[in-house]
């Protein structure tokens, strides 16, 4: 089934009738674990049952001291610091407890890295030590020791998992049983009947969108305002340039897509910095220690935290402007050196990421090796559809299944809860509490409310509700507007939870990471709520300086997450993703170019024949040449708001002419009822 028609309604069981249908159910699990997961951790198990009958044979055979310690130490890490027998006491526990925290450390640089060589290193190393510790018998039952831990550790988490299970059942019956009485649009709420221009920017948002373009209009090279401290986790400066480039693209289609000009370079800037070597250039090393291959190619195989984010950078920009440079082949070029390099482009991104989805039996595809993250595949998704819609292929329809199903029962607990990262090689599962209720959910703070008691979403919904939006809108209904979003917003509006206390110590965030989905659900009542108190709480700092506002000590990749809201309009980001420009928006004539900074768009938009722009200064005001661009060659066209009262356009369809921006200025361009001669 297509998910990416924007005509077609989402699933649904029981449509009552053209205007209202019932809400989807929340899926009800007969296992803790999907089918995929379940292989996986039946595979880990086989793999350490194989372990440990190595690891006993020097005891069962009668082997040297040594084989015996080695033995011991491959069944847990640091088991053979124990062999040595009376009188090493307090030297084994000491050689174990620097095993379990080398141990630690190394399993940190797996989760971080995806580096599988540290914790087996340290494993394997601190059985050799245990070897060289024991020149003479030692405690030979210890190997009962490990073994009887492991069953028993298994054991235990088989019932709490069952448990777990009973509990979640009967939490989803509950859940369901509300829903059966309730009904909810033909259209799910967050998405507008049809795409239309959002309100003009003011100049507090001008000034705080400026911040933003400041960072991306810098040579291509240049890294001022980006957290540079590391290229793995979280932090590394991929994620920040394409937060950066998705809200630049959002404010450009909800607010402006009637200009291009110094939006469209701020845009193009970002997707080009993705190739600057210091950037991508983490893949050699990851894939060296996670995958045990040299290739230094960020594209081909998994590293879907640069493909995928990467890729839905590029769609929207493409959307948006309709300019298709990053399709041509080569055009997307990774250079490692003079002689290395690796060609690439829209097109071949987004077939690589259609590839690794249909490799993987689990629904997603692995950021790095071995590790698994909801948020980073929805990210891939996105670019599919979003190349899908643009250049009619089909990849998104052909995984939609199995993304959907990744969606409700892989990555998720079976109450609903999102399992955001999943190891591909053991079947393990991880999550962070403060994802399970989603970004309202967040909401706590000491003296400042609690969080909401219902989850707020189930798998993406939960984790990163704005994306699922795009790629499972009935699913988000169902979760956001019967989950906790709902209770969160009715805490904010009444004042049980305190935005104002919050702030005090986790800063502006507080109010813009709750702006975005208010904004894109259409909820404006809470919209206006939080805009009004972030620009009325003096704790949040922000600061200007020469019309650019900004808080302090914020990367311009966390402003670009945060701020995303400000920007938007009512169902933007699904708008973006799914259905893009209206046909008059591609034909109609463009403001193509103004001098920036001093000069700013705060809305532009055309209806296919005439052109309408909001004006405001960057600094003092003056006088300004500006360009207008997809007018028919030849046509005489009215102006007013500008110097002049008509304009012809020349042989490319482009007219130029100057405007006095001293304040807030209104400029239209429509054609006039006789051509030129």
């Amino acid at each position: 089934m297509s998910i990416t028609s924007e005509t077609q309604l989402p699933r649904t069981d029981v449509v009552l009738d053209g205007n209202e249908r019932k809400p989807a159910l929340w899926p009800v699990r007969s296992q803790p674990y999907g089918p995929a997961t379940v292989r996986r951790q039946w595979r880990t198990r086989m793999i350490y049952a194989l372990v440990c009958v190595l690891g006993v044979l020097p005891l069962l055979l009668g082997g040297a001291p040594q084989l015996k310690a080695f033995g011991l130490g491959l069944l847990f890490p640091g088991a053979g610091m124990f062999y040595p027998g009376a009188g090493a006491v307090l030297v084994n526990v000491l050689w174990f407890a620097a095993t379990m925290v080398l141990f630690s450390i190394a399993f940190v640089i797996w989760f971080g890295s995806g580096n599988i060589l540290a914790p087996l290193a340290v494993w394997l190393g601190a059985a050799a030590v245990g070897a060289i510790r024991a020149p003479e018998p030692g405690n030979d039952w210890l190997v009962a020791v490990p073994i009887a831990g492991a069953v028993i550790f298994a054991g235990l988490n088989r019932l709490k998992a069952q448990r777990h299970l009973k509990a979640s059942q009967a939490e989803i019956a509950k859940r369901n049983a509300r829903l059966a009485d309730a009904t909810v649009p033909a259209r799910p709420r967050f998405i507008p009947e049809k795409q239309f221009v959002g309100e003009e920017l003011d100049q507090d948002e001008l000034e705080h969108l400026r911040f933003g373009l400041e960072g991306a209009l810098q040579p291509v090279d240049s890294f001022w305002g980006f957290d540079r401290t590391e290229q793995f986790q979280l932090s590394a400066t991929r994620y920040q340039i394409n937060s950066l480039a998705y809200m630049l693209a959002n404010a450009h289609y909800a607010k402006m897509p009637a200009f291009h000009g110094y939006m469209a370079q701020a845009q193009r800037n970002l997707i080009e910095k993705m190739l600057v070597p210091e950037v991508w250039r983490y893949w050699r090393t990851e894939n060296r220690w996670g995958n045990l291959q040299n290739s230094a190619d960020p594209v081909i195989r998994d590293n879907i935290m640069l493909t995928g984010y990467w890729g839905m950078q590029i769609g929207l920009y493409e959307s948006i402007t309709g300019d298709t440079r990053y399709g041509q082949a080569g055009a997307l070029t990774f250079e490692w050196d003079k002689k290395t390099r690796f060609p690439h482009d829209y097109h071949s991104v987004n077939r690589a990421l259609y590839e690794n989805y249909k490799r993987s039996d689990l629904g997603y595809f692995p950021c790095e090796p071995n590790w698994v993250y909801a948020a980073c595949n929805a990210h891939g998704m996105l670019s599919l559809i979003l190349h899908d819609r643009l250049h009619g292929t089909t990849y998104a329809e052909e995984i939609s299944d199995a993304f959907r199903f990744a969606h409700e029962v892989e990555f998720v607990a079976p109450d609903g809860r999102p399992m955001e990262i999943k190891s591909t090689r053991l079947g393990w599962n991880f999550t962070f509490p403060a994802i399970f209720n989603g970004t309202l959910g967040n909401l706590s703070a000491k003296g400042a409310g609690k969080p909401p008691s219902k989850i707020i979403g189930s798998g993406l919904t939960g984790a990163a509700p704005m994306l699922a939006g795009g790629i499972l809108p009935d699913l988000t209904e169902r979760d956001i507007f019967f989950g906790g979003y709902e209770e969160s917003r009715q805490k904010i509006l009444s004042g049980k939870t305190d935005l104002h206390a919050m702030s005090a110590q986790a800063g502006a965030a507080v109010y813009l990471s709750s702006l975005s989905p208010a904004v894109e659900y259409g909820d404006e009542e809470l919209a206006k709520y939080i805009r009004e108190a972030y620009r009325a709480d003096p704790s949040t700092n922000i600061v200007r300086e020469n019309g650019v506002a900004h808080v302090p000590n914020e990367t311009l990749g966390r402003i670009g997450s945060l701020w995303y809201g400000m920007f938007g309009r009512h169902g933007s980001s699904y708008d973006l993703i799914n259905r893009g420009n209206l046909p008059e928006w591609n034909r109609g004539p463009i403001l193509e170019e103004v001098p920036y900074p001093h000069v700013l768009v705060a809305r532009a938009v055309t209806d296919g024949e005439s052109l309408n722009v909001v004006l405001r200064p960057g600094g003092p005001g003056g006088k300004h040449r500006v360009t207008v661009a997809r007018l028919r060659p030849g046509r005489d066209y009215v102006l007013e708001g500008a110097v002049d009262t008509s304009v012809v356009a020349d042989g490319q369809g482009r007219a130029h002419f100057d405007v006095v921006v001293e304040r807030r200025l209104e400029l239209s361009v429509s054609p006039s009822a006789r051509k030129h001669p």
